[in-house]
């Protein structure tokens, strides 16, 4: 194995200092608070193993949060990643507009989750918002829909789907423009049409980076906060509670660092072993 020199140890010491401080130590302090009844409101700070992880598996609230969880990711990731990818074929072959397209259709990447939180729950208002106004012209009826437990969760998925959308639409395009022309070319030849070029060459050879993207939106998904507490705050009730949210209630509410800590690793462990699965499996089909 060859050794580093100490120039290279220079070098790369800054940023293993960065690593250590901003990565490593914060983790390692919650995984210690996880195993630890430690409450500023109970006045506690024991050592108790494994038992917030029990006590967090365990409850009903776990079953609950991990079910609202899987309904957040699926929706915040299939359908911008399926909207994008439409999106990112139909630029790539030049429609008449497509310039000003890409331009409109990459708006939303410039709000932060904050302002899109609030502009979107302006929209699902009850009277004024957009939302009900639409369901009223195409015979629907009006509701209330951060507070309808049936309808908040998918409101506020949707309006992180369109959130998220454009990140994955520059994406693709990005991907689409860096193909190699030849094989494209080469089936122009033989005649082939636009749906089979998409099918049978573009979508082939998107595989790859549409997997990274992927992997960087169902990431960024799991373990967003802002957007989902600024709307609901998990609620009504637990109707939209998600893992981090659920960290953040116990965390910081309750002020229960331990049993908070313990929900914030299981949340970790559940997107590491999602990255490693998708990573795996793209390997295996590689």
């Amino acid at each position: 194995m060859r050794r580093l020199t100490l120039d290279q140890a220079v070098l790369i010491a800054p940023a293993l200092a960065i690593m250590l401080v901003f990565f490593a130590y914060p983790i390692g302090l919650t995984v210690y608070f996880s195993l630890l009844d430690y409450s500023l409101m109970r006045r506690t700070k024991a050592f108790v193993g494994l038992a917030n992880y029990l006590h967090v598996l365990q409850s009903d609230l776990f079953v609950r949060t991990a079910t609202n969880t899987l309904v957040w990711v699926v929706i915040s990731t299939v359908l911008p990643l399926l909207i994008a990818l439409v999106a990112a074929l139909l630029t790539y072959f030049r429609f008449r507009g497509y310039r000003a397209f890409t331009a409109l259709f990459s708006l939303p990447i410039v709000f932060i989750p904050s302002s899109t939180a609030i502009l979107w729950a302006l929209m699902y208002s009850d009277p004024f918002g957009l939302v009900n106004h639409l369901c009223e012209a195409f015979g629907l009826g009006r509701r209330i829909w951060l507070a309808d437990p049936a309808t908040a969760l998918p409101a506020v998925s949707i309006a992180n789907a369109w959130y998220g959308t454009p990140f994955a639409y520059l994406m693709l395009l990005a991907g689409l423009e860096s193909l190699p022309l030849e094989p494209i070319e080469a089936s122009e030849v033989d005649g082939a049409s636009s749906l089979q070029k998409v099918r049978y060459i573009l979508l082939p050879m998107l595989w790859p980076i549409f997997t990274v993207v992927f992997l960087l939106r169902l990431i960024d998904t799991v373990r967003s906060f802002a957007l989902i507490w600024i709307m609901t705050q998990g609620g009504p009730g637990t109707a939209s509670l998600t893992l981090p949210v659920a960290t953040f209630k116990a965390s910081f509410l309750q002020y229960d660092y331990g049993l908070g800590s313990a929900w914030g690793i299981i949340n970790v462990i559940v997107v590491m072993g999602i990255s490693f699965a998708i990573v795996w499996r793209r390997r295996e089909v590689e």
